[in-house]
């Protein structure tokens, strides 16, 4: 590989690496949330509060097709940073893995404000996807030019849903869809 390709794998690795970091960190806190809850504490009111149907830090996932979710899941990141076309820019949701899930990610790269945002789907996309899904059974979930997302923002970021259609298993290329929404108590906004 040439030193750009180099380049590349280091950014992909040092992601995979702080991915994996978060969600131990999350984990740890989720621990520590559950015990404060268990004695009585009223400090984990804020991260227990549910709006809607979906309770603070926590988001809500189905997905259809080749490969079917249909759950709660923790969220650990709600990141805002300046909008653009890499994989660090715009809006970033991070949810906890769980059965079947190993892990996923909502981004929206060209976030600027509140709303709807819809994007057509381009199977030569990857690393800036708006919707990625790891599952426990080895797929991912990948864009085909016929697939379509539609992400509503609100409240600064901190909740919202990204919704996709046509979307395809990576390995079978068998057609998915469906939905992830989430509910954060706090969005790190960066100036990145």
């Amino acid at each position: 590989m040439g030193r750009g390709g180099k380049r590349h794998f280091t950014v992909e690795a040092l992601l995979h690496m702080e991915n994996q970091r978060l969600n131990k960190t999350s984990l740890a806190l989720l621990v520590i949330a559950l015990l404060c809850a268990c004695s009585g504490k009223s400090e984990t009111t804020a991260s227990t509060t549910t709006t809607g149907s979906i309770a603070r830090d926590m988001g809500h996932i189905t997905v259809t097709g080749a490969e079917s979710i249909n759950g709660n899941y923790g969220v650990t990141q709600c990141m805002v940073r300046r909008p653009g076309k890499s994989v660090i820019s715009g809006l970033s949701v991070v949810f906890d893995q769980g059965e079947k899930l190993k892990s996923a990610e909502v981004n929206l790269h060209a976030y600027t404000h509140d709303g709807t945002y819809t994007i057509k789907g381009d199977k030569n996309v990857l690393a800036t996807a708006p919707v990625t899904i790891d599952f426990t059974s080895k797929t991912s979930l990948v864009q085909s030019d016929a697939s379509r997302t539609t992400i509503i923002v609100k409240d600064g970021g901190a909740s919202g849903s990204a919704t996709f259609t046509n979307w395809q298993s990576f390995d079978t290329h068998k057609s998915m869809s469906g939905t992830l929404a989430w509910q954060c108590s706090t969005v790190k906004k960066l100036a990145i």
